[in-house]
């Protein structure tokens, strides 16, 4: 029974290393994601005044 549990224990804590592996690497990528976003839009705003000048 010991052993069962302790395969069990050892199993889990590996398959936690994955997820947690995996879930960082979300993380990374979500964050570089945010920082294109940002980018984008600081372009946005920059052009969108050009164009209100031209209007203006």
């Amino acid at each position: 029974m010991l052993e069962k549990l302790e395969k069990r224990i050892f199993k889990l804590e590996k398959e936690n290393k994955q997820l947690f592996h995996i879930v960082s690497e979300i993380s990374y990528d979500l964050f570089k994601a945010n920082q294109k976003l940002e980018e984008l839009q600081g372009n946005l705003d920059y052009f969108q005044g050009e164009i209100e000048q031209l209007f203006d």
